[in-house]
């Protein structure tokens, strides 16, 4: 262990944190954890580094007595301090939503602010789609169908005969030609549920199995006379409760609608755990995953045609008819439309609002991206029109005048940054900022360059953090 500490401390943090100061601008990065009924707050410091790379380390595991706001602040401090590091040229900040880490009044990033005001804070994106994605759950059919999915995901991955049954149905299945899927279901994330989308695509594709191992364990199949004994009545009884569920065709509707409509946030929430990506990636990710579901709400009857017809043929194999909740005079606990078809009621209860609640989400969640990266889309090269000026960044050139090293050249150094590329053709301009840095001459345009560096040094998610939390807990 003393071996490993000061191979640790005094070899590879020291590296780390002389790499850091040569950076000179930083950002932090914390999230907690716990691990063995210990509280825990994994460090880490984005910066770019002496080849304009950007990167994202982990510092430090800090154990934490107390998980308020005070005590989590003087943690981080004196971590950064403890580090050698100087709290004057700390930029950025990147935690999830709690309102102890990212409140106005008395949360992490205000106290820290107080201290270093140019210390800005981000809301961790992939922590921001998350919530995006939780509240548009909130709609009864998409909880429900979630609900039956948690709840059948954990009564067969918590008793071997049962997940036995299941792969015995499903090689039979697969041996048939009707699936070729390697496993039939994946557990269920309780927390990250975007990160849950393979699983809900895996259900789809699994779902005949599952209702044929609830019949075998309810009825009996004497292809599976090894299971066909042995069940308890509480077995049964689950079994009848699963399999009614399962064979609900508004299940299988609402399945499909979140199959199809989160594939197309798939990307995005890949991408934005990336140590390179920056404010502008992650807005420019945003955009498209909005378009995309713009454009599906603009064509909603051709989008939710594909989805019936889909719903339609997995209620097919597995011997469900298609039916519609009868519409009563007076209803409280669900939606009550009036509609001339079941595919017409599940496109107005279910898809509409799922995709409103949806849209809303991501463009409110997002917002302070958006701000910020309003503040720098004038510097990217993809985004330089003949009409783009020094005034598009007088905002950012204020805020950091005292970190730029000559801020009254600022107007040239624009003026040379934006003929040298509306010389270049759209597609071979840099679309990232770490690309700018590495084309961008710090002596000729050290304005520029100490912008570009300043915002690929802000954080745009706390996955590293994340990642590090994981690898303690193993």
């Amino acid at each position: 262990n003393e071996v490993i500490n000061i191979i640790g401390n005094d070899i590879i943090r020291a590296d780390l944190v002389d790499e850091i100061k040569k950076a000179v601008f930083y950002s932090v990065m914390a999230d907690e954890v716990s691990s063995h009924n210990i509280e825990h707050l994994a460090l880490c410091v984005r910066f770019v580094d002496e080849n304009c790379d950007i990167r994202e380390e982990f510092v430090s595991f800090v154990k934490l007595d107390r998980v308020r706001a005070e005590d989590i602040t003087s943690s981080i401090i004196s971590t950064v301090e403890g580090l050698g590091l100087s709290l004057n040229e700390l930029r950025g900040q990147g935690y999830d939503g709690a309102s102890s880490m990212s409140g106005e009044k008395s949360g992490v990033q205000k106290r820290i602010r107080d201290i270093q005001p140019k210390a800005l804070y981000t809301h961790c994106a992939g922590h921001s789609f998350n919530l995006a994605i939780v509240n548009s759950c909130s709609v009864p059919s998409v909880r429900n169908c979630i609900d039956v999915i948690k709840n059948l995901t954990r009564w067969i991955k918590h008793s071997p005969k049962r997940e036995g049954l299941l792969k015995a149905v499903y090689q039979k299945g697969v041996q048939a030609g009707t699936n070729q899927s390697r496993n039939p279901i994946l557990n269920v994330c309780v927390t990250r549920w975007v990160e849950n989308i393979d699983g809900w695509e895996r259900f789809c594709l699994s779902h005949p199995f599952l209702v044929h191992m609830c019949e075998v364990i309810v009825y009996g199949d004497p292809e599976f006379e090894l299971y066909n004994d042995n069940w308890t009545a509480e077995d049964k009884r689950n079994a009848m409760a699963h399999l009614k569920a399962l064979e609900n065709f508004e299940f299988l509707y609402t399945l499909v609608t979140l199959q199809r409509c989160l594939m197309y946030l798939r990307e995005a929430v890949v991408k934005l755990q990336g140590e390179s990506q920056d404010i502008l990636c992650g807005v420019t990710l945003l955009e498209q995953c909005s378009l995309n579901l713009k454009e599906m709400r603009e064509n909603i009857d051709q989008f939710s045609k594909r989805i019936f017809e889909h719903s339609s043929n997995l209620a097919t194999k597995s011997g469900i008819s298609i039916t519609q909740p009868r519409i009563s005079q007076r209803q409280q606990h669900r939606l009550n439309v009036e509609s001339t078809s079941p595919e017409e009621y599940f496109k107005l209860t279910i898809v509409i609002p799922f995709l409103d609640h949806l849209l809303a989400d991501l463009s409110s969640r997002f917002n302070p991206h958006v701000k910020q990266a309003s503040h720098l889309q004038s510097l990217l090269p993809s985004r330089i029109t003949s009409t783009t000026s020094v005034s598009d960044i007088s905002e950012a050139v204020t805020f950091y005048n005292d970190d730029l090293p000559n801020p009254m050249i600022i107007d040239e150094e624009m003026h040379v940054w934006k003929t040298k590329w509306l010389s270049v053709e759209a597609q071979e301009r840099p679309k990232s900022l770490q690309d700018c840095l590495k084309v961008c001459s710090k002596t000729t345009l050290p304005n520029i360059f100490c912008l570009l560096k300043l915002f690929s040094a802000l954080p745009l998610s706390a996955c590293s953090c994340a990642r590090s939390a994981s690898a303690l807990r193993r």
